[in-house]
């Protein structure tokens, strides 16, 4: 079950974060990963809270 949501992450970070954009250095793909996680968790929409953010 746990294997299985991190795919899911995973595999919506890679959409929604790569799609058409490439980065020109490691440290501006870490930052971009860590904005996005922390998007991921406080700010975006979930469908299974009824379109409320989690915090």
């Amino acid at each position: 079950m746990i294997m299985q949501r991190c795919r899911v992450f995973f595999h919506t970070m890679k959409v929604e974060m790569y799609f058409n954009l490439h980065y020109q250095t490691k440290e501006q793909l870490i930052r971009a990963m860590k904005k996005y996680i922390s998007y991921y968790n406080f700010e975006r929409i979930r469908h299974t809270l009824k379109g409320k953010t989690p915090m």
